[in-house]
């Protein structure tokens, strides 16, 4: 069995963003949902985006999203909340890893960033 923790930041997001559940744990390779809450506290709707990390570092490649909030921009109308699931599993072949052969813990963790709807992520116009 393993546990994985979760935490959530916000950067220039003006919600209110946390897991459910501080943590679960599961067994290795099993697929679990977990829940995290988003609020808007601002007076107009805003767009944010999540980015993740999963630390230790080295167990970031066997962290696996089947399903998650951090794929798309998500907007909230001011006072909405939303439940916003992630689904994921943690590959088998993590315990070939020397380094992570005592592995109990992972942290899973996202920051949610504003997204400028106004401004296009990539010009496809000619340089």
């Amino acid at each position: 069995d393993i546990t994985v923790r979760f935490d959530a930041n916000t950067a220039g997001v003006p919600w209110e963003f946390q897991p459910v559940a501080r943590s679960v744990t599961i067994k290795i390779g099993e697929t679990v949902q977990a829940h995290f809450s988003a609020t808007n506290k601002f007076d107009r709707p805003f767009t944010g985006r999540a980015t993740f990390n999963v630390q230790p570092e080295l167990a970031g490649p066997y962290f696996n999203k089947v399903e998650c909030f951090c794929f798309t921009d998500t907007t909230l109308k001011p006072g909405e909340s939303l439940d916003m699931p992630v689904v994921f599993y943690v590959d088998p072949d993590i315990v070939n890893v020397p380094e992570l052969k005592d592995l109990k813990t992972i942290t899973l963790s996202y920051t949610m960033f504003p997204v400028d709807k106004n401004k296009p992520v990539a010009s496809s116009a000619p340089a």
